[in-house]
């Protein structure tokens, strides 16, 4: 357990540098409907845009944490996904899933393996789950095209009203052969679709009543 949480607090710390790295540059806002706001701005890492996604959701941060970690129900709000899996989870603030993609023509399949962690503020109950790809961890699948690079942050704030404002943010290069113009295209559009779809999950009953043991709602 000592090297587990060792591995968790390096993991954490190497996110927080690679998010810190642009958060010193300017957002651009890039749309503002329904309740969502989308900023974006260039990556230094890759050459694509990082998109960062706002919204306030009347719900729980258990809620919240059952969507996000709920593998096999991927498919019903995260852009393009066709399925997903669960590959590893010692814990409950550790897990890795293996997801794949159903990508318009002519972009080939993706999949993708992520680990994910998640830790939560004893005082002031934020939650930060931190993922990043780990394309290594298992074989490549044959027709599917493996995503070799993907850095995420959810930041998940309760409010006093019962609202939970929700901040995403993600980088991420599909690699293979595809022109940059299109990954910029999928980055802007993909994240805000994913949003909406998430937002809907919350209002199902088997996550809206949901209380998870190790969350401070």
């Amino acid at each position: 357990m000592r090297i587990f949480n060792q591995i968790t607090v390096f993991v954490f710390l190497l996110v927080n540098l690679q998010v810190s790295k642009v958060q010193g540059q300017a957002w651009r806002c890039v749309r503002k409907t329904r309740g969502v706001i989308v900023y974006a701005k260039k990556s230094e890492h890759t050459g694509i845009k990082i998109i960062k996604i706002e919204t306030t959701i009347h719900t729980t941060l258990s809620a919240i944490v059952a969507v996000i970690k709920d593998a096999p129900n991927n498919k019903n709000w995260i852009y393009l996904n066709k399925s997903a899996k669960l590959l590893e989870s010692d814990n409950p603030f550790f897990w890795v899933y293996y997801g794949q993609s159903d990508a318009p023509w002519p972009v080939a399949d993706r999949d993708i393996v992520v680990q994910c962690h998640l830790k939560q503020d004893s005082v002031n109950k934020i939650i930060h789950i931190n993922s990043y790809a780990i394309p290594e961890y298992i074989p490549i699948k044959e027709g599917y095209v493996r995503i070799p690079y993907s850095l995420s942050q959810w930041t998940i704030v309760p409010e006093d009203n019962g609202t939970v404002h929700v901040e995403f943010m993600v980088e991420i290069n599909l690699g293979g052969k595809i022109p940059k113009w299109m990954m910029n295209l999928m980055a802007s559009r993909g994240p805000y679709e994913s949003i909406i779809r998430f937002r809907k999950q919350l209002t199902l009953k088997k996550y809206r009543n949901i209380h998870l043991s190790y969350i401070m709602d």
